[in-house]
């Protein structure tokens, strides 16, 4: 389980950029830690008190998550003006769905997926089970990038796309 949540925090120390904070990385431990734990060294709380921090209009999340959900977190990054919503399966290392949100794209983007409702997204289809899949595009005045990783390629990707294609309003 320690390999697994290691494994977990690495992925989001890259998503997220560094961890380290003054010379420490405070998720380094000879001690196993638990989930709730790890991300809360990392930042990261519930969806409620980071939907309020963020305070951004026209916000939308997936309405449906493909797998059980055990354990959800959500992170602001007021450098980046973003916010990246976590979403883990209790096998999180094959059940992970992270979102993130920002009013700032990549410009290393190209648009190579067209979405049924017309929209130009950017996909990654990783070919390797431990990959993600990651779509990138943009709705709202918002840019989302939705990363699935499921271990299960052809169904990893016709599912982030679904997820991609029915994120509803946050009310």
């Amino acid at each position: 389980m320690s390999k697994i949540v290691i494994s977990i925090l690495i992925m989001m120390v890259l998503w997220n950029g560094s961890s380290v904070v003054e010379g420490k990385d405070p998720i380094s431990t000879e001690q196993p830690m638990s989930v709730e734990k790890a991300y809360e060294l990392m930042g990261y709380t519930d969806f409620d008190n980071a939907l309020k921090q963020y305070n951004k209009k026209g916000l939308i999340l997936p309405s449906d998550i493909p797998f059980k959900v055990a354990y959800q977190y959500a992170k602001v990054d007021p450098d980046t003006s973003s916010i990246n919503f976590e979403y883990l399966g209790e096998n999180f290392s094959r059940n992970h769905l992270s979102i993130k949100v920002s009013p700032k794209s990549n410009p290393d983007y190209k648009n190579n997926h067209l979405m049924s409702s017309g929209e130009k997204a950017w996909m990654i289809e990783a070919t390797r089970p431990e990959y993600p899949t990651i779509i990138s595009f943009k709705k709202k005045d918002l840019f989302y990038t939705v990363m699935l990783h499921m271990g299960m390629k052809p169904l990893e990707r016709s599912l982030a796309i679904q997820i991609a294609e029915e994120l509803k309003d946050v009310q």
